[in-house]
């Protein structure tokens, strides 16, 4: 079967990110009239079709899937929704369906300004990936008339599936992963309240040092992100303490690898004198310095899962909201270590 041509393709051969090409080919503003035609003429040369939606599905196999992912999540680095988009558009593949990627922009997001994907109909159902605004949810389970999957995040509707990793279990299993090797001091790394998945890993972090019989020091509790807009700004919020814990479990791998580094600025060894620990097991390529033990989001469950969801609600089969929680495992990499007594070397 001829490899179908997407965003990220067309956006690898102009030299541009995957949002300046959906902005030209979907006429949205951001892109200059001259990059514009350049991405079209690149698009129509490697054989890119927007797909229209002209298919029954009451008497068909395959089905159009539109996928929307924030704008605020597509940082050159923070590449972990790309990579679920990409797992997502392989095996819709797979099984003969179609994907069509929409990139929503936060202008359109606090304007509550549906997808284009289901203003012009194009699509059968609609994936979120990643969260957005509790408002532009409400607004378009209000709106929407097809299968709606949230995917890595929860929102209650009946309109709407919502399928999440076990955020609070796996940093539970880190943060005890940590206490295991004789850490006590340990620090985590996210803005809780940001996303309702930064909230679950908090709270698993919480737990764990609970069990152990260790207050939680608010002084560790160290953002990493605007707390409403949600994209990662670690130059405005993520600060080291001045007091050092031991160990640190961040949130997500990105944070993570940003962590590592101002720790060796500051002339701490990890996993040497502090160890840090990470969620998601996916990272762009090069960004850390070194390899980091993380939480393991088995992402093709939750690619086949979001599928099958699909299938049943248009099948019928759900009429109430229901959460699918997708477990993952700890994955030991070069980050975290025992804790050095005074006197070791």
């Amino acid at each position: 079967m001829e490899k179908k041509v997407t965003l990220q393709d067309i956006a690898e051969k102009v030299g541009v990110s995957v949002v300046s090409v959906s902005k030209a080919i979907s006429g949205k503003k951001g892109v200059s009239a001259d990059k514009r035609l350049e991405i079209l003429e690149v698009a129509e040369s490697m054989g890119y079709q927007k797909i229209k939606r002209n298919i029954d599905v009451s008497t068909s196999n395959s089905l159009n899937i539109g996928i929307v992912i924030s704008e605020n999540y597509m940082d050159e680095y923070d590449s972990f929704y790309l990579n679920m988009y990409k797992n997502l558009t392989t095996a819709a593949a797979m099984s003969k369906n179609f994907t069509l990627l929409e990139i929503l922009s936060e202008e359109d997001e606090f304007a509550l300004n549906m997808p284009q994907l289901i203003v012009e109909s194009k699509v059968d159902a609609l994936v979120i990936v990643g969260k957005v605004t509790n408002s532009y949810m409400h607004e378009l389970t209000r709106k929407i008339t097809i299968p709606l999957i949230c995917l890595d995040f929860s929102y209650k509707s009946d309109k709407c599936e919502c399928i999440i990793s076990d955020s609070f279990y796996g940093s539970y299993t880190m943060t005890k992963y940590l206490i295991d090797l004789g850490h006590r001091d340990i620090a985590f790394v996210g803005t809780v309240l940001a996303t309702d998945s930064i909230t679950d890993r908090y709270l698993g972090y919480v737990k764990a040092l609970m069990y152990a019989d260790i207050d939680v020091n608010m002084d560790w509790v160290i953002p990493d992100r605007h707390p409403q807009v949600g994209g990662i700004n670690f130059d405005k919020y993520l600060k080291l303490p001045n007091k050092m814990p031991t160990a640190f479990v961040c949130n997500n791998d990105l944070t993570a690898s940003e962590v590592i580094k101002r720790l060796k600025q500051k002339g701490y060894s990890v996993p040497g004198d502090v160890s840090v620990v990470g969620y998601d097991n996916y990272i762009f390529p090069g960004i850390s310095p070194i390899e980091i033990t993380s939480y393991q989001v088995d992402i093709d469950r939750m690619v086949a899962m979001t599928l099958r969801k699909i299938k049943e609600r248009l099948q019928g089969q759900n009429t109430s909201s229901k959460i699918s929680i997708i477990e993952g495992h700890l994955v030991e990499k070069n980050s975290a270590a025992p804790l050095q007594k005074a006197g070791e070397n």
